[in-house]
């Protein structure tokens, strides 16, 4: 009789738990992106290297205002983004290889906390908060060594109609992207993007 008991009361845990979940997942919005970003690393690749990047974030209201217009959200995703860069020095140029550019592909998870104004038919809407980066690839020469993981922090400002959006961001790493062999020259990466997304 007693197990029954327990077994019963597990059931109803699990029951209202989940009902619990679907209450909160219910208000949930996801984000399709798509884009361009370009990016930078240190002094030493200091000229821009251009990828593309793609995405899907989900994003939660936390405060409503009682205009009704402003909204705070939370958001978490996760993005395939390219970062690195170009190095300028005449000696890199000169090369024939690809040692004048390093490059690695990264899979970003962000944390952002935003807030959105919404007018007639149009919302602006501007988030900011840390991220956490790891490397899934990369072409390092022999004159650098690449990092597995980067975390930074980021902001991106847009604007929304309906179900689509424009925007544009920036992160800025605060550990080390990639460390030159020969003098152990830590660098860090400054990646901007430009995305157009989606909402369902």
């Amino acid at each position: 009789m007693k197990k029954i008991f327990v077994i019963i009361c597990a059931f109803c845990s699990l029951t209202v738990n989940a009902q619990t979940f679907k209450e909160f997942l219910s208000d949930v919005d996801y984000n399709l992106s798509v884009g361009l970003s370009w990016s930078q690393c240190g002094k030493e690749y200091d000229n821009q290297k251009f990828g593309i990047a793609f995405g899907i974030d989900a994003q939660k209201p936390i405060l409503h205002f009682p205009n009704e217009s402003s909204t705070v959200y939370g958001l978490v995703g996760l993005h395939y983004d390219t970062k690195g860069g170009k190095n300028t020095n005449e000696f890199f140029e000169s090369l024939e290889n690809e040692d004048a550019t390093i490059s690695a592909s990264h899979l970003k998870i962000p944390l952002r906390a935003g807030f959105s104004y919404q007018f007639k038919k149009i919302s602006l809407f501007v988030d900011m908060g840390p991220y956490l980066s790891m490397k899934l690839s990369d072409n390092g020469n022999e004159y650098v060594e690449m990092s597995s993981t980067e975390f930074g922090y980021g902001g991106t400002l847009g604007i929304k109609f309906k179900k689509f959006a424009f925007s544009m961001g920036v992160d800025n790493g605060l550990s080390n992207f990639a460390t030159m062999k020969e003098n152990d020259v830590k660098m860090k990466n400054t990646t901007s993007h430009m995305d157009f997304r989606w909402t369902f």
